[in-house]
C-alpha cells in the first residue's frame, strides 16, 4: 500500500515540480546565474522577491527600475548589475512574472 502511494505521489510530484517553467528571458540574459525560483543563490529567489513586493503599489515600477538600473543594499551586501540590454517591455514581462510567484 505505501508503495502505491510512493509511486502516485511520484507521478503527481514530478509534473508539478516542472510545470513553472522559466521564462527564456530569464535564461538569455543570465538571471539565473544569481536567481533561481524558490532558493536564494547570490540574489534572493523570485519567490521571495514577489513576496517582499506583494503588498507594494509601486511594485511593477521598483522591479523594472532594479532589472534595468541595477540595485543595492536591497537584499543584503551583493549589488545586482544593470541590464540595460533588456528592453522595457521585456524588463515589464519579467517583473510580471516575479510577482506572479
Amino acid at each position: 500500500m505505501l508503495k502505491k502511494i510512493s509511486i502516485m505521489c511520484f507521478f503527481v510530484y514530478i509534473p508539478l515540480a516542472f510545470s513553472q517553467t522559466i521564462p527564456s528571458s530569464l535564461k538569455n540574459n543570465n538571471c539565473v546565474t544569481c536567481h533561481t525560483i524558490n532558493k536564494k543563490l547570490m540574489g534572493p529567489s523570485w519567490k521571495d522577491i514577489a513576496n517582499k513586493y506583494k503588498s507594494n503599489q509601486n511594485a511593477m515600477q521598483t522591479i523594472n527600475q532594479s532589472i534595468s538600473s541595477g540595485s543595492s543594499n536591497k537584499w543584503g551586501g551583493m549589488p545586482m548589475p544593470a541590464s540595460p540590454q533588456i528592453n522595457q517591455e521585456e524588463v515589464t514581462e519579467i517583473s510580471k512574472w516575479i510577482l506572479q510567484q
